[in-house]
């Protein structure tokens, strides 16, 4: 069992899941597209090529490596993007928050799901109805720094990663390991209802 017990996002890293770049599968099309940059890719023919992203990756491995991080890789899905591996969850403390992302994304979970049963932390997975991406969640000593989309139309919206549900449960759950206080919650703030995606 690999013990986890996260405080802030910039302390030493010791062990982290490192995303992979093999097979990828094809570009998204502009109707696929479930970000602005891929989006803005899909629209000018430049999404960056399998090989590249695997020549980037592995340059980002050596690194880690040099500092001494272990390193945790999902298993491989053929035709899965699964680069991004920060979004399909966080740790707070000692427990470790499984994404629902856009269902478009689903099947890099399947890829983690080894990785997640060897960790020694509580595993809660969020409620189908409640969205919430790890990227939109940064830790900071006792703060919690949330990304979300406030506004009517967020259903609507593929871009809209986290709900204002998910907050909420958020919220419950903390309150459950007395780590809900005021402090944490008064760092969450909205620019004209959106803040997102922070990392």
């Amino acid at each position: 069992m690999i013990k986890i017990k996260i405080e802030n996002e910039y302390s030493s890293l010791k062990t982290v899941i490192l995303g992979i770049a093999n097979d990828i599968g094809e570009p998204p099309n502009i109707f696929d597209a479930y970000d602005p940059r891929s989006l803005y890719h899909a629209k000018n023919n430049s999404f960056p090529n399998e090989t590249d992203l695997l020549k980037n990756v592995e340059k980002f491995h050596n690194k880690l490596l040099k500092h001494n991080v272990e390193i945790l890789r999902p298993e491989n899905i053929p035709n899965c993007n699964q680069i991004f591996t920060r979004d399909l969850g966080f740790v707070i403390s000692n427990i470790f928050f499984m994404s629902n992302i856009v269902p478009a994304r689903q099947d890099e979970i399947k890829g983690i799901e080894n990785i997640i049963t060897n960790l020694d932390v509580g595993v809660i997975k969020l409620p189908e109805f409640m969205h919430i991406e790890g990227g939109d969640v940064v830790l900071h000593n006792g703060k919690l720094f949330i990304g979300t989309y406030l506004d009517a139309n967020y259903s609507s919206l593929i871009t809209a990663r986290t709900n204002n549900a998910s907050i909420e449960y958020l919220k419950k759950i903390l309150q459950k390991y007395d780590k809900d206080t005021d402090e944490v919650w008064s760092t969450i703030t909205t620019n004209q209802g959106s803040v997102s995606h922070l990392n």
